[in-house]
């Protein structure tokens, strides 16, 4: 087998997994909109199995989307839950995956998009104490 090839393979994997997340959450955000938790349950259930058979499961990528996947799904447990910031939980991830792009340090998405400088500086912000004064201004 031709190492270039499965190299290749594994980067469009890759990219089909995220975008089946994107597709997924879509959905979900959707059917969740019009109160259909069950529907935006069974998009992202969906979205797990094809995720979990693929061959880059087990990567970190695929682990990432996985974790998102899961906390979405913790989302829709009831319509009260969604529409009290589950909805706005998946647009985030949904988001995220979709322009490769993440601003909530703590997510899975942060850890596939950010740069080594950017996670150094979530790190670093992480922990800091809370009640640290700025430089410049008095503590």
């Amino acid at each position: 087998r031709d190492p270039a090839a499965a190299a290749c393979n594994a980067a469009v994997e890759r990219q089909r997994n995220r975008y089946l997340v994107v597709d997924a959450l879509t959905r979900a955000t959707d059917a969740g909109d019009c109160g259909g938790m069950e529907e935006a349950r069974s998009a992202l259930m969906e979205a797990m199995r094809q995720v979990q058979s693929s061959s880059t499961a087990q990567e970190a990528m695929g682990q990432a989307l996985m974790e998102d996947l899961e906390q979405a799904m913790g989302q829709l447990r009831t319509s009260l839950e969604y529409q009290a910031g589950g909805h706005a939980v998946l647009r985030s991830r949904r988001m995220a995956h979709m322009s490769q792009r993440c601003y909530e340090p703590d997510s899975a998405a942060s850890r596939l998009y950010s740069t080594p400088g950017q996670a150094s500086a979530c790190a670093a912000m992480s922990a800091a104490p809370a009640h640290a004064s700025s430089p410049g201004l008095p503590p």
